[in-house]
């Protein structure tokens, strides 16, 4: 999942610093800075997603007393 992530993130990075450094006049190292933030933070995000998944326990689930 943080792989698929990290590429994924990889391309918007991409897409955003090249629009970016084109576009709006940023520098070169703010550019590649978008675009390791972006690659970085997405990848970031899945692992702590996926870290709360797992460490957080389902809520038991509910008695339905009209069932009995």
């Amino acid at each position: 999942m943080a792989v698929i992530s990290f590429i994924l993130g990889g391309f918007v990075g991409l897409i955003g610093a090249l629009l970016g450094w084109i576009v709006w006049d940023m520098s070169l190292l703010q550019a590649f800075g978008f675009y390791l933030a972006a690659s970085l933070g997405s990848a970031a995000l899945a692992i702590a997603a996926n870290a709360l998944q797992t460490l957080v326990p389902a809520p038991a689930p509910r008695s339905n007393p009209a069932r009995g």
